[in-house]
Formats: structure tokens, C-alpha cells, sequence
């Protein structure tokens, strides 16, 4: 049988998955996780979805081609077709920070108990605002290199908590190569905002504020 070889990206999230745990892949497109998880017997309970019928086919091939069995496909927008007793670890990777969100708001599920595995592409930062704003809160965090871009994976439960500082909410909480592309992202969309035509000086201050509180809150740690 054929082993399947995850991405850096995909592996950091495939490894939260406690053993035993029933888990849903959503978005699965090729189905990679979920046959990571049977291969390795990390799990025999996992559902794979897909919002389209495509990538769900592309889903069966794949798993067939590796020998993968037990893994239940499912053609569903989101969480619809899952129902909250099947799956104790959801994962959302692959997509914008704000579909993610979305997904999860329109589950209607009770997250009690469970946990989410999130690689945001995007948004990353709105993202964990927004599972603050719903009663998640970040257990664990891992980055995940490939070539020139660092990858956010993020472990949350239910547990109603204020959100942390700016600093951590858009670096991380460790300082360290993510935190320094986050910097420099936020310098580069300062100089775009800037050089607007009508600048945007809520957000260019808005933006400063983390700045400057990501470099007192590593200066702090690293003391």
C-alpha cells in the first residue's frame, strides 16, 4: 500500500487529532488528512466533505489509490450534512479566515467538548477575534513552513475567555519567524494605506497599534 506524504501545512494540522478522536475534515478536497489519519491509524472515524461533487470524487480516488478504508464522504455545504455527534475534532484548512468563521457560526452545533483545527489562509487575525466573539478559545498553535510562506494552525476549544493582546492575535504567542512576516505585512499595507489617494488613518492607526504592541509584548518575553 501506498504511504501518503502530507505538506508541512497539512501535517501540523493532521497531528491535533487525538487518537481515537471522531473527526471531520471539511473542505476536503483531496482528502489527504483523512487518509493520513486511516494510514497511520491515528483515527478509524472521520468524515470527509466537500461543498462540490468534484473535488469530493477527486476525495474517493485518492483514498482508493492509497488503500484507505472507512472513511465516510459526504457532499454538504460546511457542517450542514454532519451532524454534531459524529465528529469530536473538526478541521477547516485551506480557506479564508472569514469562511471559516462563517462555517462555524452556521453550524448551530453545541462546541462543548470538542475541537477545532483551523489553517486559516487568510484573515488570520479576524479569525481568532471571532472565535473569542463566539466562546473559543486558542489551546495551541503551530506554523508550518513551505518555500517563502508560514502557515498558522490553530487548536481551539469552547472556553469563553477574553481575547489576548493585539500582539499575540496577529503574531502569535511566540515570537519567532511568523511573528516577523506579520510585521512586515502590516508596515507594507501602512505604506499602501498611506499612499492612498484618500488615506484610511483609522486603519493606519489601528495597524500602528499592533506594531507597537507586538514589539512590547516580544521585547517583554524575551527579557
Amino acid at each position: 500500500m501506498k504511504t501518503i506524504r502530507l505538506s508541512e501545512r497539512l501535517k501540523a494540522a493532521a497531528q491535533f487529532v487525538s487518537p481515537g478522536q471522531a473527526v471531520a475534515d471539511v473542505g476536503t478536497d483531496h482528502a489527504y488528512i483523512p487518509i493520513w489519519l486511516a494510514q497511520t491509524g491515528v483515527t478509524k472515524r472521520i468524515i470527509a466533505s466537500d461543498i462540490n461533487k468534484g473535488p469530493l470524487e477527486n476525495a474517493r480516488r485518492t483514498a482508493a489509490l492509497y488503500g484507505a478504508e472507512g472513511i465516510d464522504f459526504r457532499l454538504c455545504e460546511g457542517l450542514s450534512g454532519i451532524r454534531q455527534e459524529e465528529a469530536e475534532a473538526v478541521i477547516i484548512a485551506g480557506m479564508g479566515g472569514e469562511t471559516i468563521a462563517s462555517i462555524i457560526g452556521a453550524s448551530g452545533w453545541d462546541w462543548r467538548g470538542k475541537t477545532l483545527i483551523l489553517q486559516p489562509m487568510t484573515k488570520q487575525a479576524e479569525l481568532i477575534y471571532s472565535l473569542y466573539e463566539s466562546g473559543f478559545s486558542v489551546a495551541e498553535e503551530r506554523f508550518a513552513q513551505e518555500k517563502d510562506e508560514i502557515y498558522r494552525i490553530i487548536k481551539a476549544v469552547w472556553r469563553p475567555s477574553e481575547p489576548p493582546r493585539k500582539a499575540f492575535v496577529y503574531g502569535g504567542f511566540e515570537h519567532g519567524a511568523y511573528a516577523e512576516k506579520q510585521k512586515e505585512r502590516l508596515f507594507a499595507a501602512i505604506r499602501g494605506l498611506g499612499a492612498a489617494q484618500t488615506p484610511d488613518e483609522a486603519k493606519i492607526s489601528e495597524y500602528r497599534a499592533v506594531l507597537e504592541d507586538m514589539e512590547d509584548a516580544y521585547r517583554k518575553r524575551n527579557i
